[in-house]
């Protein structure tokens, strides 16, 4: 308990100075009971007995406040390695969930300055409902939701919905249900 509370310290050191990045900085390197303490300390939800593996990396927390309230994780996950949530809009993830190293959850296209007529900013959650298997390397866009009981193949781009008991993969990701 005392290195969760030494952890959250620092954490409060390194977002005075740096804003949600230096919390980064500790997501880096923390054991995952501390990692799970930063994120509950700034608003995220995270369940019983789910591990969060170091390196982890937050990106756009700085639209909510508190700043990881847009993060929900049910009980009983496991996140590996090298995994990064774009809070930009939610991302929930239910509960028995496996995400696999090197995962990128993306919540948000942003055009910056460019003119184009054809792509706009835009938002949207991210849901992966329970009892899911993400395989490593895979990207997550804005507005998806991964249905129950699914598996999703190692280097696939979801782009889309997924129904409940499927296994999919690929870029663009397929489904293939027998």
């Amino acid at each position: 308990m005392l290195i969760e509370i030494l952890t959250i310290f620092i954490s409060r050191l390194l977002y005075i100075f740096y804003g949600y990045e230096g919390i980064n900085l500790l997501f880096r390197t923390s054991p995952s009971r501390c990692i799970i303490a930063i994120l509950k300390h700034y608003g995220a939800k995270v369940g019983e007995n789910t591990r969060i593996q170091a390196p982890f990396g937050i990106h756009n927390a700085d639209r909510t406040s508190p700043i990881f309230t847009n993060l929900i994780i049910g009980r009983d996950c496991y996140i590996g390695r090298n995994i990064i949530i774009d809070l930009a809009d939610q991302v929930h993830i239910g509960k028995r969930v496996t995400v696999s190293h090197g995962t990128y959850f993306n919540t948000h296209t942003n055009v910056g300055k460019a003119n184009i007529e054809k792509l706009h900013t835009s938002y949207n959650k991210i849901v992966i409902e329970d009892d899911v298997y993400i395989g490593i390397n895979v990207t997550i866009l804005q507005g998806v939701s991964i249905g129950k009981k699914s598996i999703i193949g190692a280097c696939s781009l979801i782009n889309k919905n997924i129904i409940p008991n499927s296994v999919a993969f690929g870029v663009p990701v397929k489904e293939v249900n027998d």
